[in-house]
């Protein structure tokens, strides 16, 4: 019985320790940040919405903060383009795109928007982080 106390405590000791070891390697200097999401042309408040057609609907985000590196993830089945100014700098598409889950890392400069388009299903996945490259691939 006392044996099985002991090797408890050591246990959640070994666990505490573990988590404290994470806690203090992902502090970073990192800021979330919350994207307005526009779906066809009109400013909506969901971040993830059902489709019941088959139409393929445009979503974009104006990302308003203009240094350090962005990390994003969105929902989208048919393409993920990334703009800054009038320039394209990132594209992914195709019939197999799969982006659910997958961050997305991209230096911000002036104004960059980011425009991607789905059928059924789509929106923005996860929490958004601006900061600088390393840490913002600490926060996955």
């Amino acid at each position: 019985m006392l044996k099985n106390i002991i090797y408890y405590v050591i246990g959640a000791f070994v666990i505490l320790v573990i988590i404290f070891s994470i806690n203090t390697y992902i502090q970073a200097n990192v800021s979330l940040y919350t994207p307005n999401l526009i779906l066809n042309g009109d400013k909506v408040n969901e971040k993830l919405m059902t489709f019941t057609d088959n139409n393929i609907h445009r979503f974009e985000v104006d990302v308003d903060e203009t240094s350090g590196y962005l990390a994003f993830a969105v929902t989208a089945n048919e393409k993920v383009e990334v703009y800054q100014g009038e320039k394209v700098i990132f594209v992914v598409e195709g019939p197999d795109l799969s982006s659910w889950h997958r961050y997305y890392y991209i230096p911000l400069d002036k104004n960059t928007k980011i425009v991607f388009y789905s059928r059924q299903i789509g929106g923005i996945e996860s929490k958004w982080f601006v900061g600088n490259l390393s840490d913002i691939q600490k926060m996955r």
